[in-house]
């Protein structure tokens, strides 16, 4: 029987074994940390809401390079005056997330607002994007004119 190892995984053990070596505290979980957003659409805009606690405001980034959103978050490890970790599952360090937006969007327009630890991003629909209702009118020359009298093009012309 094959063993099929991951190595994500085993780098991860790798390292809280050195980690335990070297006497640092142990961090339970090795894998990359990506920021979590929650995604809401209105009629005229899409929302983004990002979800960094214990980041400050002022280590928040946030980038919209043609249809692509990049966020950017810096969590810093807090020293301790006294005594020292023991255990750490709190992830720290750049953290970034982009995000492929389906519709077009007035780049001039677009606001970000924080409030405990929650980053909105306000991307307002060009106009390209958004819905519109279209009027429809009465007869006209188009084809489908022909078809609904029961008139076919011929295959001969």
């Amino acid at each position: 029987m094959a063993i099929r190892l991951d190595p994500i995984t085993e780098m991860g053990d790798m390292a809280r074994a050195v980690s335990r070596l070297l006497g640092e505290p142990s961090r339970s979980n090795s894998v990359a940390y990506t920021i979590p957003v929650d995604l809401y659409e209105t009629r005229d805009d899409v929302y983004v809401i990002a979800q960094l606690p214990g980041v400050s405001k002022e280590a928040v980034g946030v980038e919209l390079i043609g249809n692509t959103l990049i966020l950017t978050a810096n969590r810093t490890l807090p020293t301790a005056t006294e005594g020292q970790f023991l255990h750490i599952e709190t992830l720290y360090g750049r953290f970034e997330r982009r995000l492929t937006l389906s519709s077009a969007v007035e780049a001039d327009t677009v606001t970000a607002s924080w409030r405990d630890g929650m980053l909105t991003v306000r991307l307002p629909k060009s106009n390209a994007a958004k819905p519109r209702r279209i009027t429809i009118g009465d007869g006209g020359a188009e084809p489908a004119h022909a078809l609904t009298h029961g008139t076919a093009p011929s295959s001969d012309q």
